[in-house]
């Protein structure tokens, strides 16, 4: 999975996308489409990016990181049930991790702020 972060960082993502794929192919885990999530993801493919996540949650609900991709994402695409989801998604991540990621807080607030809901956002960004 270290080779895909590099890729990633580089800004090879369509080579970054095939190793995902193959190694989805041999392995089809929480992790591995936690990595094909977040390269589709840095692509811009925000809804094909939101099933993969989605799709790593079902296999495992209490992986913390694939909550706070899916909230990522899904602040991304906008939209109130977007927004709504990011939120519950944001909520339930913090009990699973067992460190809050950066820009987790921020990114929370955003989901709150499209909501429109400023007090909310204001306490989020207060957590970072």
């Amino acid at each position: 999975m270290k080779v895909i972060k590099v890729l990633v960082d580089k800004g090879e993502l369509e080579e970054a996308l095939k190793i995902c794929k193959a190694t989805e192919d041999l392995e089809r885990s929480a992790r591995t489409l936690l990595a094909k999530g977040e390269v589709l993801e840095a692509m811009g493919r925000w809804e094909e990016a939101k099933k993969v996540l989605m799709d790593a949650i079902q296999i495992d609900p209490w992986n913390g990181l694939a909550r706070f991709a899916l909230m990522r994402v899904l602040v991304a695409l906008g939209g109130e049930e977007n927004l709504k989801e990011a939120v519950r998604q944001g909520i339930m991540a913090q009990g699973r991790l067992h460190s809050i990621p950066k820009g987790f807080f921020e990114t929370l607030a955003k989901a709150y702020e499209g909501l429109r809901l400023m007090e909310k956002a204001k306490e989020a960004r207060e957590m970072d």
